[in-house]
């Protein structure tokens, strides 16, 4: 592949594990790792439930994340 193309992809990898906030980065990210329960990825990130429960809900109405059958997400 162009150099180029490989770039752009990588930046727009990154870019898709940048959110609005660092919350949301910090899911996103952790999401990335392979992480993709609530307990999985509060225990890692030690966020609060509540701000964790926030930062989810925003991140599946933005359409960043979509939630899993069974429990989780997933990155979109």
């Amino acid at each position: 592949f162009p150099e180029d193309f490989l770039k752009k992809q990588r930046h727009l990898a990154k870019s898709r594990l940048i959110g609005d906030n660092d919350v949301e980065t910090l899911i996103l990210q952790a999401l990335a790792s392979g992480l993709d329960t609530g307990d999985k990825i509060m225990d890692h990130t030690h966020l609060p439930p509540e701000v964790f429960s926030q930062s989810i809900a925003m991140l599946e109405i933005k359409g960043r994340i979509r939630s899993l059958l069974g429990g989780g997400w997933t990155l979109i």
